[in-house]
C-alpha cells in the first residue's frame, strides 16, 4: 500500500493499519510513505531550499520549528494527535530524553498567552488576549463599549471545534449500513462497495450537512453580531487562521477557524517549540511504514497485467503504478513503483488526475460528471524576519509596548483604492495579513554555517553575536518579504536600519483550502477510484491538523473493512498492503 504525503492524515492513515495483525502477529498492511519535504509534518513544514533560490544577498535561517510557522496550538489537551502518541506509552518528558533538543526548549515567556491588537492602517484600535478566556476584563469592557452585545454573543463561536471533529471521527467509525441513507440513486443501487464511505455520509450521520451549506455571513446575522464587529475583529482572526473573509466561507468553517484563533496561540509547558515535529516523527515510526523522505510523486496510473481473451474486452487492471523522483532536483532519476492500494494525503487536482485517463479508457479513476468536487487553495507567503531589536510602537501608532500579535482590519475595495492616492504606511501594508512576535532567540540558537549572510558591511555573520539575545517575528502576506524592494519597509516597522539581523519568505501554495458553503452533493469522495483514496476531500469542508488526522483514520478504517470483506468474501485480500502519500508542493 502506498501513502502520498507524511502530514497528518498521511501519518494516521499508516499508523492505524498498522494496529492490523494477522493471526500469528504480523502486519496485515506493508506501507510505503512518499513525502516530498524533508521531514514529517505536512503543509507546515518550510523547506526553504526546495521552494524558492534566495536572494543572494538574504540570509536564511535552519533553526525554525513547526510551532513557529503555525499560527495556534497545535497539541492542546483535547488533541487527538496528542492522544494517540500517550496511548503509546509515550511521555513528553521520555521524548524529550531521546531527543537532544526535543521539548525542553522553552516555548515562550508568555506560558501560551499572547496580545493581539487590531491595527486599522492607523492605529490600534482594540486589543483581545489569546486564548480567548485569559481576556482581562479592561479588554473585555473595552470591546463592550465599542461593540456592544456583539461581543457576547460572538464568544462562543470556536467552542464547537472539538466536538464536531471526535463526532466526525466516531460517524466514520460505525459500519456502512449504520450511516443514514444516501440521497444519490447511483450509491442506493451500488449496494456490493459497501466499504465506499463517502464524506457526505460521515457529515450526514454527524448532522453537520447544514453547518456547511450555510454561510458564515448569514449565520452571523441571525446571531446579531454587527458588522463593525465582524469587519474589525471576525474578519482579521479569521484571515489569519484561513485566509479567506467572513463572506466566502460556511458556517462550520466559520467555528473551525475561530476554535484555533480562541485557542493559545502557541504551546507551553512540556508540548512547546519543537514537539509537534518530535510527536509527528515517533508516529510515523510507530507505523513502521517505508518513510520516501525527499521524494516527489509526479504522476499515477492505472497497472495493466493483461488483456481480456474476448476481443473488445479490453484490459485486465491491477493496482496503481507510482512514479516518483527525488525533490528539488532538475531531472534525477524516477522511479515506477505498483501498488494495491493507493492514498493521497495531500493537496492534489483531481480533477487533472481524472482528465488524464478519459473516460471509458479503464486506465484511471472514473466518476460521474456531478461528482468531480475538486478542492481549491489559496497560497500565502511566510516571511521570519530575525532582529535585534522590537517593532517601533510609533509606527503603528501605539504606545510601547506593542501587542505581541498585530491583524489587519483594513479591507481592500478595489474602486476605492483605485480611486485614491495610497499613502507611504497603507502601499507599505497592503496585502499583510499578520505579524507577530514569535518568540526569543539566543546566540546559540543559530546555525552560523546556515546564514551564507552578507550584509551591508560586506564582512558575513558580522552583526550575529552568540551572547545576545535576538527575537523572531513571522508575517504572513500576499508577497515576499525578503526582496531589496521591502527592505525600507522592514527598516520603517522597526525604526532602526540595523535591527533586522536575517529575513526570509517562503511561498506555500496549498496553504488554505477555500471554505465556501457546499451542498451535500458538492462535497467530495473520500474514495474516488478501485484502490485509490483521497483524505483531501475534507479540505472543501474545514482545514486544520485534526481533522486531517480524523480523516486519515476514517479512510484506514475504510481500507481495513475492505480487506476483511474480501477475505471472508473466498479472495486473497490485496496481494501485498499498502497507503500512498503524496509529497505537498512547497
Amino acid at each position: 500500500m502506498s501513502d502520498a504525503g507524511a502530514g497528518p492524515a498521511g501519518i494516521a492513515t499508516a499508523l492505524a493499519l498498522s494496529e492490523h495483525k494477522d493471526s500469528v502477529g504480523n502486519p496485515l498492511f506493508s506501507i510505503t510513505i512518499f513525502e516530498q519535504k524533508s521531514a514529517v509534518g505536512g503543509r507546515m513544514v518550510l523547506d526553504f531550499d526546495q521552494n524558492q533560490n534566495p536572494h543572494p544577498s538574504t540570509p536564511f535561517w535552519h533553526g525554525l520549528e513547526i510551532e513557529d510557522i503555525a499560527t495556534s496550538e497545535l497539541l492542546p489537551a483535547a488533541s487527538i494527535i496528542r492522544a494517540r502518541f500517550e496511548e503509546l506509552g509515550n511521555t513528553a518528558e521520555k521524548v524529550s530524553n531521546g531527543n537532544g533538543n526535543g521539548f525542553k526548549k522553552s516555548a515562550s515567556e508568555r506560558q501560551g498567552k499572547s496580545s493581539v491588537g487590531f491595527f486599522n492602517g492607523k492605529e490600534i484600535i482594540a486589543q483581545t488576549t489569546r486564548p480567548g478566556h485569559s481576556i482581562s476584563w479592561s479588554e473585555w469592557f473595552a470591546l463592550v463599549f465599542r461593540y456592544g452585545s456583539s461581543v457576547w454573543k460572538a464568544k462562543h463561536l470556536g467552542d464547537e471545534t472539538d466536538k464536531m471533529v471526535a463526532e466526525i471521527l466516531k460517524a466514520g467509525s460505525l459500519p456502512q449500513n449504520q450511516h443514514r441513507p444516501s440521497h444519490f440513486p447511483h450509491q442506493r443501487a451500488n449496494r456490493k462497495q459497501q466499504t465506499n464511505l463517502t464524506l457526505h455520509s460521515v457529515l450526514a450521520t454527524t448532522q453537520l450537512s447544514g453547518l456547511i451549506s450555510q454561510s458564515a455571513e448569514d449565520f452571523l446575522a441571525e446571531k446579531g453580531i454587527s458588522s463593525a464587529y465582524i469587519n474589525e475583529i471576525l474578519n482579521p482572526q479569521i484571515w489569519r487562521q484561513i485566509a479567506q473573509d467572513v463572506n466566502e466561507i460556511s458556517e462550520v468553517a466559520l467555528h473551525s477557524a475561530l476554535g484555533k484563533e480562541y485557542a493559545r496561540s502557541i504551546g507551553n509547558g512540556l508540548y512547546g517549540v519543537g514537539s509537534f515535529g518530535t510527536v509527528m516523527k515517533s508516529l510515523a515510526g510507530r507505523s513502521g511504514a517505508d518513510i520516501r523522505l525527499g521524494r516527489e510523486v509526479i504522476g499515477m496510473r492505472r497497472e495493466v497485467i493483461g488483456m481480456r481473451r474476448r476481443r473488445g474486452e479490453g484490459e485486465i487492471r491491477g493496482g496503481w503504478e507510482i512514479e516518483s523522483k527525488n525533490a528539488g532536483r532538475l531531472g534525477g532519476e524516477m522511479s515506477v513503483e505498483s501498488f494495491d492500494q493507493v492514498v493521497i494525503a495531500a493537496p492534489w487536482n483531481i480533477s487533472a488526475l481524472l482528465a488524464a485517463f478519459g473516460p471509458g479508457s479503464g486506465r484511471g479513476p472514473e466518476r460521474d460528471n456531478d461528482q468531480k468536487n475538486e478542492v481549491f487553495y489559496r497560497r500565502v507567503y511566510v516571511t521570519f524576519i530575525v532582529s535585534n531589536d522590537i517593532l517601533d510602537a510609533k509606527y503603528f501608532g501605539f504606545s510601547s509596548p506593542l501587542p505581541d500579535e498585530i491583524l489587519f482590519t483594513t479591507k481592500e475595495d478595489g474602486n476605492k483604492n483605485n480611486n485614491r492616492r495610497l499613502c507611504q504606511k497603507e502601499r507599505d501594508l497592503k496585502g499583510i495579513y499578520e505579524i507577530s512576535h514569535v518568540r526569543r532567540m539566543y546566540g546559540p540558537d543559530f546555525d552560523l554555517q546556515a546564514f551564507h549572510m552578507v550584509p551591508e558591511s560586506g564582512v558575513e555573520g558580522e552583526n550575529i553575536s552568540t551572547d545576545a539575545v535576538y527575537h523572531l517575528y513571522r508575517i504572513l502576506s500576499d508577497h515576499p518579504l525578503d526582496t531589496r524592494p521591502s527592505a525600507d519597509f522592514l527598516k520603517r516597522i522597526f525604526g532602526n536600519g540595523g535591527a533586522v539581523v536575517a529575513v526570509k519568505s517562503v511561498l506555500v501554495r496549498d496553504a488554505y483550502p477555500l471554505l465556501w458553503p457546499r451542498s451535500e452533493r458538492e462535497v467530495g469522495e473520500l474514495r474516488i477510484a478501485e484502490g485509490l483514496s483521497w483524505t483531501g476531500a475534507v479540505d472543501g469542508v474545514g482545514s486544520g491538523i485534526e481533522l486531517a488526522w480524523v480523516v486519515g483514520e476514517v479512510v484506514a478504517g475504510c481500507l481495513e473493512r475492505e480487506m476483511h470483506e474480501g477475505i471472508e468474501g473466498g479472495g486473497a485480500g490485496w496481494r501485498n498492503g499498502g497507503d500512498v502519500v503524496r509529497p505537498v508542493h512547497g
